[in-house]
């Protein structure tokens, strides 16, 4: 076995592999099959799956402890943001509470697939 691949490689295989595919189809029988609990597990031991071969993807290129993307854009952002709340009593309350938020390689804050219906600029 080889780890002398490019991250590239790591996002071809991912896209590759099928199992989003038969996660979201698994998911989709759920409300036309009475095997609803079946389908669930399999749902997610897809999922868990998926992730263990992107933890050893990430951990293969050593960018489990990155906190950049190779040109600098950082990986998570935190911030402040401001919320207001009522109670059980009817009592509001405001203030501010933290956020962080995963950011894209190219700077935008959600994936470019979801800004724009999947279309590469």
């Amino acid at each position: 076995m080889t780890t002398n691949y490019a991250p590239a490689d790591s996002l071809a295989y991912i896209n590759e592999n099928g199992l989003i595919d038969a996660a979201i189809e698994a998911l989709y029988t759920l409300s036309d099959d009475m095997s609803a609990p079946e389908q669930a597990d399999l749902a997610v031991t897809v999922l868990e799956t998926l992730k263990k071969i992107l933890a050893y993807e990430v951990r293969v290129h050593r960018l489990d402890t990155a906190t950049h993307y190779s040109n600098d854009i950082p990986l998570r952002v935190t911030g402040l943001e401001p919320y207001e709340e009522v109670d059980t009593d009817g009592v509001r309350h405001t203030g501010v509470r933290p956020f962080t938020t995963c950011m894209h390689p190219s700077g935008a804050v959600t994936h470019p697939a979801i800004d724009n219906g999947g279309e590469v600029a």
